[in-house]
């Protein structure tokens, strides 16, 4: 969530009727309405580049394999201290390249 307000809703208002931003027009009303956007734009800017990125949705599937095939992966797995899930990513991902 931000944080900075724009405390000087008024002037923003006049603003389209008068063809101008509110960095454009005169006035102390203005001045501190340019200051709250800027500081708004500022830590808007900040919070996208500290956002993750966008995930791809994830779908969940069952396999079924033989019990020689999951203890050669759960060794795999524990030799290179790895999660299974990652493995078969991963394996997955290399088989299906393009």
């Amino acid at each position: 969530m931000l944080k900075s307000v724009v405390h000087q809703k008024q002037v923003i208002a006049d603003s389209s009727g008068q063809a101008a931003t509110v960095w454009d027009l005169g006035g102390q009303p203005a001045s501190y309405s340019g200051k709250e956007y800027s500081r708004l734009f500022k830590e808007r800017s900040l919070m996208s580049k500290l956002q993750a990125p966008d995930k791809e949705a994830t779908v969940r599937f069952t396999v079924d394999m033989s019990e020689s095939l999951h203890r050669k992966l759960s060794m795999l797995a524990a030799k290179t201290r790895s999660k299974k899930v990652d493995l078969v990513r991963m394996l997955l991902e290399d088989g299906l390249k393009e």
